[in-house]
This record gives structure tokens, C-alpha cells and sequence, in this order.
């Protein structure tokens, strides 16, 4: 008995001293990974001469390093303070949209692979191309919704509109199959928040707070920043001639996708719950099986490019993989980067528009030692498919539904054919490296094109995805067929038409005959010629000012310009049915017939125009 005892307070005393070992190891461990962060971030500063910074690193379940360099604000000359520093962080809010989803996956409330048009009620994805749009598509932005940018982003927080009710407004169309290609999509994880709400019950935001952040223990992290978390936000900033201007907030409409406001301690904390597969301490947020989908890749347009995950960015990085996500917006630039195989996560923020690639980078080196992205092996690519390959493509991101596809002719890309056969792309050669894959020698930027459907053919890079435009979308092609239908309309509206010598709407053989059809075709040229050059001024204002004039909303006068052609078609549609009619009476000269037929040619010609660019009957 007292051998047992003996071998018990032996067996304490020995667990005691390990523990012991292993507290002191974790410091000794923090207080260096402490220096480096910290040396790492000071030289950045001191280079790029950015306000402040704040870090979270950790790694195994600890916090190695939670640190705030330089000031939240340069006029009260604030300190950045990583557990109390509110910093804009974006497109950070994904990770937590597909943790809700996956939440509501857990308990069995949703089939990620069914249509989402199950699970909604007044909102309604048309099916168009199958498959169906599903949470999975979502998540992995592969669901083919389009995008517009027209009235995304508010003033003021108290202009933020109930996301149901902006969905049910703004939801654009599905311009291509789910699960073809991966291309940035706000509006896709929107309805992904929008499914939260509608399974839940309750607003996105409220679910976050109740189920997310509020069980995780991040007390300073939301969607809508309230007054507390208002007070603490640090100012955002963007060089400018080499000074720092403090930026305005602007307030996405689409939050699921685009509006978090955190600190570095949340995020850190956040980390540690995805790093440990959804659970920390005694808390469980996620089943391993949904942390998996977000710590693992789902989707990838090209071995040779980043894929997806749910809600984050997937990259080979050697022998890891990591996953990230970063945003530079409301003069912030904010990312995260995780190693799962190595329970190592990476956040730093600074409130200044910067690129912080190379910081993270040089961050994640401390920890891992020297990096290199892995690049399969050279190859070569013959005549015939660099003649397949090339052509004019244009941002896939661009609206295809709404009168915002007009401003893609001043953003076309060419992709030509250089010596030896080499494709040529923005002044830079694209060596071949993989099938299909390339990169641009010189800036060896990874570059790949995808076929995945009959006709379709994509460039894609590592943050872009262009699209191949028909030939008929070429912008000199367009530009060819603009200045016909100007021209022709200039033409009908301000010639003098001379119906007879001396007695006007005379036939041929002395009878009386109607004019009002010459008439109501020039006032109908002429409303369509005052539009296209009205049209012309909105789009010249808009590529002066850039997108960003869009964001808060179409100017007041656009609505009644979209309205002119309507007008005019209708004023078009008697002229148009006069021609039969004047041919089988023989009303007019025959060459005035065949001027009146010519102008009605125009009409109809023009009315397919004006689909095609989404500017007869649609909504801006």
C-alpha cells in the first residue's frame, strides 16, 4: 500500500513537473514569436509609412503573438490596441456567412446541395441553366449569379436597407451554369446570408451575434457597427501624392459578402476555433466535418491558380496549403492567412490602403522558414490552340443584365498571338507552364485559360477572371454599329423629305395620300438621336469618375433617359405598319417608299440593339 502511494505522489509530482516544462516552453515560445512579429512589422512600417498595424498569430490552440503598432488616428494620435482597435475588415465577413450556413447544416435545417430556391420564400433564383443554384455554389462562388454594382453601397448606416428587401430588388439573374467557373461574387454570398435569415428566422446580423460571435467570445465583432464599436473604429486612410487623406465610411448594402467590423483579439480567437476543427475550450461552433469545408478546398478553376474553400481562398504554397482572405477598402487593408496542417493562422489589419501580401508573407516565413509557391512543369502549346485562345475578352465580373454592360467596351482586353506562336497579354508574353497554364514572362504572374463548357473559353489569373467576347462584341465592331444607327437617325430626323414637286403626300399618279408617317418617323429618329447623345454624356461622366459614381445609386436622370427608347419605339410602331399598307396602295413615289421602308428597317434593327444592351425595358 505504501509502495502504491509512493508511485502515485511520484506520478503527480513527475505530471506537475511536465506541466510545468510545457507552460514555460508556450512562453518562452510566445515571448519569442513576440520579437519577431514585432521586428517584421516595425521594418514594414518604417517602408511603407503606414499609420498603425495590429497582428493576431497563432498556433496550437495559443495565442503566440496579439500586437498594435503605431496610431488609429493621426489627429488625436491614437495607439492601435489589438484587443480594443475596431478596424474594417471587409470581405472577412464570408468566413462567418459559410459558418453560419454550415451551423444550419449541423442541424440538419439545410441540404447544402439542394436548390436554394427551396429554402426561400418571396425571393426566387430563376433556374435558368441547370444545375440548379445551390448553398455549395454559393459558397464557392460557382453559382453564376451576375453582378451589378448600381446602389451596393450607402452613405450612412441608417441607409441600409433590410437585406431581404434589397435582394428582392436587386438580385441579378444567373448569367451562366453553377459549378462552372469560380468568379468573385457579392450577390452569391449575399443570398447565402439571405438563407440564414429565411431558415432562422432572424436577421443575419442578429443570427452572427447570437449563435457566431457572442458564444466565440468576440464581443467587438459585427456586421452593423453599433455607437460602442463606432467609438473605437480606428480611421481609415489612402495615400495620396504621398500623404495619407482619411476616407469617408461607406456602408455595403450586401453585408453577408462585404461589412465586418472587428479587432485583433476577436479574429485571434476566431482562428483558434476554425484551427481546432470548430471547437475551443469547452465551445463547440461547427461539427469537424463543416469546419472541414471551410479548412479545405472545395473548388479550383485551374491547378495552377488559387481555389476555393467555403468562403476562403485556397494556395499551394510548396508542400502547404493555405487558406486566406483580404480586402482593401474604407481606407483599410486587412487579411488572414491559415496553415491548417500546421494550426498556425495569421491576421494583421492596417488602416491604410496598402498591399499587405508581402507582409504576410514575411510574417508566415517567420514561422515556417522559406516559402515557395509550387509550379508544375513547363510545357508548350502549338499554333492551333494559341488561334483558340486568342481574341478579346473583358472582366467576368462585368453586369450582363443591366445597362452597366455598356460601360464594358471601355475595358476590353486583347489577347494577340506574338513570335513563335506565343500568346501576348497587357504587353507581357505568356510562357506556357502546364496545360493551358502560363505565366507572363517577364512578372512570372501564374495565368491560365479554361474551356469548361462548348464556347465558352476564360483567362483567369490568381484575383481576375475574363471571359472571351463574339466577334460581334468587339468594341470596334460595336463602335462600327453605333455610328450606323447615330448617323442613320441624325440622317432621318434632320433631312427634308421632299414627298412630291409641288403637292406634298401626292402618289405617283396625282392621288392624296397620308404624310403623318414621315412625320412621326423623324420625331422618332430624333428622340432616338437626343438619346444617344445624352447616353454618350452618362457614359463619359461615368469613365471619368470611375465606378465608384455608381455605388450610391444611378444619377436622377438616368431613369428618364432609359425611358426615351420606349417612346420612341412606340412612336416607331405606326410607321413601321404603314409600310405594307403604302406599298400595296402605292402611296408616295416609289423611291419614298423605299426611304420609308428603309427608316422602318432602322426601327426594328434597332430594337434588338437596344436588348442586347439592356436598354429597352430594364431596370438600373
Amino acid at each position: 500500500m505504501d509502495r502504491l502511494l509512493a508511485l502515485l505522489v511520484a506520478s503527480l509530482l513527475a505530471s506537475s513537473a511536465w506541466a510545468q516544462v510545457a507552460g514555460d516552453f508556450i512562453e518562452a515560445k510566445r515571448r519569442v514569436a513576440d520579437i519577431r512579429v514585432e521586428a517584421a512589422i516595425t521594418e514594414w512600417l518604417q517602408q511603407t509609412l503606414a499609420p498603425g498595424v495590429v497582428v493576431a498569430v497563432v498556433q496550437d490552440s495559443e495565442l503566440l503573438a496579439l500586437q498594435g503598432h503605431g496610431v488609429s488616428d493621426l489627429l488625436s494620435n491614437t495607439s492601435m490596441d489589438p484587443s480594443e482597435t475596431v478596424v474594417w475588415a471587409g470581405e472577412l465577413v464570408r468566413m462567418f456567412s459559410a459558418a453560419a450556413l454550415l451551423q444550419l447544416l449541423d442541424e440538419g435545417r439545410i441540404d447544402l446541395d439542394k436548390d436554394v430556391n427551396t429554402y426561400m420564400d418571396g425571393l426566387r433564383v430563376e433556374p435558368g441553366q441547370l444545375p440548379p443554384v445551390s448553398a455549395s455554389s454559393l459558397l464557392t462562388e460557382t453559382s453564376g449569379i451576375d453582378e451589378i454594382i448600381t446602389g451596393t453601397m450607402a452613405r450612412h448606416q441608417s441607409d441600409l436597407r433590410p437585406l431581404g428587401d434589397y435582394l428582392r430588388r436587386r438580385l441579378p439573374p444567373r448569367v451562366r451554369p453553377a459549378g462552372l467557373v469560380s468568379i468573385p461574387s457579392i450577390h452569391g454570398f449575399s443570398l447565402a446570408g439571405f438563407l440564414v435569415e429565411e431558415i432562422s428566422k432572424q436577421d443575419f446580423s442578429s443570427y452572427l451575434q447570437d449563435h457566431l460571435l457572442g458564444p466565440a467570445g468576440m464581443e467587438r465583432t459585427a456586421v452593423r457597427a453599433t455607437a460602442d464599436l463606432a467609438d473605437r473604429a480606428a480611421t481609415g486612410y489612402r495615400f495620396s501624392d504621398t500623404a495619407l487623406q482619411p476616407q469617408r465610411l461607406d456602408y455595403p448594402q450586401n453585408g453577408p459578402a462585404s461589412s465586418l467590423w472587428t479587432t485583433a483579439d476577436d479574429i485571434g480567437r476566431w482562428m483558434r476555433f476554425l484551427l481546432a476543427k470548430g471547437r475551443f475550450d469547452s465551445i463547440r461552433l461547427l461539427e469537424p466535418s463543416s469546419a472541414a469545408l471551410i479548412l479545405n478546398e472545395q473548388f479550383r478553376n485551374h491547378p495552377n491558380l488559387p481555389g476555393r474553400s467555403f468562403g476562403m481562398v485556397s494556395r499551394s504554397r510548396g508542400d502547404l496549403t493555405t487558406l486566406s482572405r483580404r480586402t482593401i477598402s474604407n481606407g483599410f487593408s486587412t487579411a488572414i492567412l491559415l496553415v491548417p496542417s500546421l494550426d498556425l493562422g495569421i491576421f494583421i489589419s492596417c488602416n491604410a490602403e496598402v498591399e499587405l501580401e508581402a507582409l504576410v508573407g514575411d510574417v508566415l516565413g517567420l514561422f515556417v522558414g522559406s516559402v515557395q509557391d509550387s509550379s508544375p512543369t513547363p510545357s508548350s502549346v502549338d499554333s492551333e490552340v494559341s488561334t483558340q485562345l486568342r481574341g478579346w475578352y473583358i472582366d467576368s465580373t462585368r453586369s450582363h443584365s443591366s445597362p452597366e454592360k455598356l460601360l464594358s467596351l471601355f475595358h476590353q482586353e486583347h489577347v494577340g498571338i506574338g513570335e513563335g506562336d506565343s500568346l501576348i497579354w497587357r504587353q507581357h508574353r505568356l510562357r506556357p507552364n502546364g496545360v493551358l497554364g502560363f505565366e507572363t514572362d517577364p512578372g512570372g504572374v501564374p495565368v491560365a485559360f479554361l474551356t469548361p463548357a462548348a464556347g465558352d473559353t476564360y483567362l483567369a489569373t490568381e484575383d481576375e477572371v475574363l471571359e472571351r467576347l463574339e466577334w460581334y462584341e468587339w468594341w470596334p465592331v460595336q463602335a462600327c454599329l453605333w455610328w450606323f444607327f447615330a448617323s442613320s437617325f441624325f440622317a432621318t430626323a434632320w433631312t427634308r423629305i421632299h414627298l412630291a414637286p409641288a403637292h406634298i403626300g401626292l402618289s405617283a399618279d396625282g392621288r392624296s395620300t397620308p404624310r403623318w408617317p414621315f412625320l412621326l418617323a423623324r420625331i422618332a429618329a430624333a428622340i432616338y438621336c437626343l438619346y444617344l447623345i445624352c447616353l454618350g454624356l452618362w457614359l463619359a461622366a461615368t469613365t471619368v469618375f470611375g465606378y465608384q459614381s455608381l455605388y450610391f445609386g444611378a444619377p436622377s436622370y438616368l431613369t428618364p433617359l432609359l425611358e426615351m427608347p420606349r417612346l420612341a419605339l412606340l412612336i416607331s410602331v405606326p410607321v413601321i405598319a404603314s409600310v405594307p399598307i403604302a406599298w400595296i396602295r402605292g402611296h408616295w413615289l416609289r423611291r419614298l417608299r423605299w426611304r420609308l421602308s428603309w427608316v422602318a428597317l432602322l426601327f426594328l434593327a434597332f430594337v434588338p440593339f437596344l436588348r442586347y444592351w439592356k436598354l429597352l425595358g430594364f431596370q438600373i
